[in-house]
């Protein structure tokens, strides 16, 4: 994530260069459907209210053989794949004209080439070896944690939200590693974000934490009407 060099001369973004008008970005997202359908045999049942306390209870199932491992692996490798697989197309990019609307969304969303050396928005970009090591610990942690769920029966919301954090840190984690800074390519049109560059993997960071949260919500509110 970082903040558009266009608008914030401080944040930490390569020279932007662009191709000709005439390119589409229709190939820079084409697997964007594939994430979701990569996790469309996780998600079986949704919200359940019951009861006259409207008591909520979430219930996700997997495969027959309980936990659902394996398609949360995919999961997990389905983002970070797509994400980097949409950092190299944007990286690959040489004359082109940035930023820029992508077509069909009716300027909702512009398609940037921004390199973050730091934290979000640029912080300590000048401490490389932070940098890297603090979301590298992070990662692991939610590995971790994530790992210990799924010994656990039950919380799918849970271990789905740990699972898509896991996937957009380690695309991040490798832009560390491989190239040294975290590339961003895209924002919303969006009073008070529209400054903001994310990549995939922020997106998906963001959305698993409050899937994790809204699950752990969902077990706390269990226990206290049961």
């Amino acid at each position: 994530m970082a903040l558009n060099e266009k608008f914030y001369p401080l944040s930490h973004s390569n020279s932007l260069q662009s191709r000709s008008e005439g390119r589409t970005e229709t190939s820079l997202l084409a697997g964007g459907g594939g994430i979701f359908s990569a996790g469309r045999g996780l998600l079986e049942n949704g919200w359940m209210f019951w009861g006259k306390y409207c008591r909520m209870r979430i219930e996700i199932k997997f495969d027959r053989g309980g936990s659902g491992m394996k398609y949360l692996i995919w999961l997990v490798g389905g983002i970070a794949a797509l994400d980097q697989g949409m950092k190299s197309e944007i990286e690959q990019e040489t004359d082109g004209e940035f930023p820029r609307d992508l077509p069909g969304a009716k300027g909702r969303i512009r398609i940037h080439r921004n390199h973050n050396y730091g934290f979000p928005f640029g912080f300590l970009k000048e401490k490389p070896q932070l940098v890297t090591a603090v979301p590298l610990a992070v990662s692991s942690a939610v590995a971790g944690a994530l790992s210990m769920l799924l010994v656990r029966k039950g919380c799918g919301i849970q271990k789905v939200g740990l699972s898509m954090v896991l996937g957009g840190a380690l695309s991040n984690l490798y832009d560390r590693f491989k190239r040294g800074y975290v590339v961003d390519y895209f924002s919303f049109s969006l009073p008070g974000i529209k400054k903001v560059v994310f990549n995939l993997g922020d997106l998906f960071v963001f959305l698993g934490t409050a899937l994790f949260l809204l699950g752990e919500t969902g077990e706390e509110f269990k226990k206290k009407v049961d």
